[in-house]
């Protein structure tokens, strides 16, 4: 076990490799070693087809494989399976050929195994290998369905499902904020990046505040998105999920952020749209997946990796859990951890605080708003807060360094637009001026940089005369207020003083 949780390892950081030479004669030495782990006998470069190079040739059972490791940008097409069949013609019958790709299949390359089965030929994705390595089934069972599927319906077969996260809907908390852009609502928004990895929370972290604070890494064996739809449900069920969360996702060049754990299955299920409406002519082959929720004073993090394209599956999947001090009650987080296959995890204490804040004048730096956060309260929508674009330049973080934290020199200047939370809420259908930032609170859970922006507006620019919102307010006020039995400092900080009488 211990020797496939190291493939897995090594696999999952060369899914994010950009070295294409030196990446594809790891992938051979990688799968050679999975095989071993599964109980193949495994020959690297043998002289089976001569003088033709092979990469592996695997034996299990008396069952002889000539293996072919591809890793490239190109899919493959019908000029690779004719090498193949090349080779398998040098060398007796008996002897099946199997390509191991990472990258697509062409419809000519399919057709070409399906027509001509001479010689069989077994054709493995990417999520299938991603599969193996994770050690999701047996290869040498995944080797007999696709030889079985190949000799009776004469076709290839991939065991690839990918579900709609539609079909997986749970029972979520329904989120508290929603977009509103000039289209009307949204469950996300999206903009040009620079594959930047902050990510925004509207509501202060509490983890960090304080002298001393625990972390859990929870490491996910994580497929699709039905699979993330369980672990966020067990979340719910165990540490509990709450209507706060935000997500973001990170392409190369593009960002995409939103509200609700829901909607970030549906748009992790809809990469294709998101891609599509953001017209990202070539997009990287995986992209970046977090999630943030904060449960009573534990700030949660769920972060994955997708890869996109001909196969899509999850990889590199954490759960990251951060919480201000030791908790007394430890069950219900080792419940989650026992349920997400981590029942030897341990909590990391740090030292120090790792909440770190800059305060700034109002108008001081100023806000052009993109589009308003909405907030449902008392029947009415309100503004509660605004993505803007970010005014924090790399000059202006320069020359602010002095005032601010190592976390906002490395991460406040990144994103190209900020989230917002607005101090003061105004009506949706008001109108204000002069947007500026009060304050910025910065975290880090995991490698994940957190930050909570803050913002603040000047004044009216036309109020509504809707009375509906102070009628809404009124009916909650009861007929009949009963006296309170001790009386009331009526000149506390709380309460308005009297005027004072003029001197005659």
């Amino acid at each position: 076990m211990r020797h496939i949780a190291k493939t897995r390892e090594l696999f999952e950081r060369l899914l994010e490799s950009e070295d294409a030479a030196g990446r594809g004669l790891a992938f051979e030495r990688l799968l050679g070693a999975r095989l071993t782990a599964d109980g193949f006998t495994v020959h690297f470069n043998p002289k089976t087809a001569r003088p033709r190079q092979t990469d592996l040739v695997a034996i299990r059972e008396s069952q002889h494989f000539l293996i072919e490791a591809k890793w490239r940008k190109r899919n493959i097409d019908v000029g690779d399976v004719d090498n193949l069949r090349m080779r398998l013609n040098r060398i007796p019958s008996d002897i099946v050929g199997c390509i191991f790709n990472m990258s697509g299949y062409g419809s000519g390359a399919i057709k070409q195994v399906e027509s001509d089965r001479t010689r069989e030929i077994l054709l493995f994705n990417a999520a299938e290998i991603n599969s193996i390595f994770a050690d999701r089934f047996d290869v040498h069972e995944l080797i007999r369905r696709k030889r079985e599927i190949l000799r009776v319906e004469g076709r290839v077969w991939f065991d690839d499902p990918r579900p709609e996260s539609s079909a997986r809907r749970k029972n979520f908390p329904p989120t508290c904020r929603e977009f509103r852009t000039k289209t009307g609502a949204a469950p996300l928004v999206a903009f040009p990046s620079d594959n930047d990895e902050t990510t925004f929370f509207l509501d202060i972290p509490e983890t960090g505040a304080i002298d001393t604070f625990v972390s859990m890494e929870l490491r996910l064996a994580l497929h699709d998105t039905a699979e993330l739809a369980d672990v966020l449900e067990t979340i719910q069920e165990t540490v509990g999920l709450s209507d706060q969360g935000t997500f973001s996702i990170q392409q190369l060049s593009h960002a995409w952020y939103g509200f609700g754990a829901q909607n970030f299955l549906d748009a992790i299920g809809n990469w294709e749209r998101r891609y599509s409406d953001a017209r990202l002519k070539s997009p990287h082959h995986s992209e970046a997946l977090v999630f943030l929720d904060r449960s009573g004073g534990a700030l949660i993090a769920l972060t994955s990796r997708q890869r996109v394209g001909d196969s899509t599956f999850l990889h590199a999947s954490e759960l990251k859990i951060q919480l201000p001090g030791v908790p007394v009650d430890l069950s219900k987080i080792q419940e989650l951890a026992r349920k997400t296959g981590n029942p030897d995890a341990l909590f990391q204490t740090s030292l120090g605080s790792g909440l770190h804040s800059a305060h700034f004048k109002t108008g001081q730096i100023k806000l052009v708003p993109h589009s308003k956060i909405v907030s449902a309260d008392h029947g009415e929508e309100w503004v509660s807060g605004i993505v803007a674009k970010n005014p924090f330049t790399a000059s202006r973080i320069k020359r602010l360094a002095g005032g601010l934290g190592e976390i906002f020199l490395r991460h406040l200047s990144e994103p190209k637009h900020l989230l917002c939370a607005v101090g003061d809420w105004y009506p949706l259908r008001d109108e204000v001026s002069n947007f500026s930032v009060r304050s910025v609170f910065g975290t880090s859970i995991g490698h994940v940089p957190v930050l909570n922006v803050r913002c603040t507006w000047e004044e009216h620019v036309l109020r509504s005369k809707d009375t509906s919102v102070n009628e809404a307010l009124l009916a909650e006020i009861p007929d009949v207020i009963e006296p309170n039995d001790e009386p009331v400092d009526r000149l506390s900080h709380d309460a308005p003083k009297p005027p004072k009488k003029k001197r005659r």
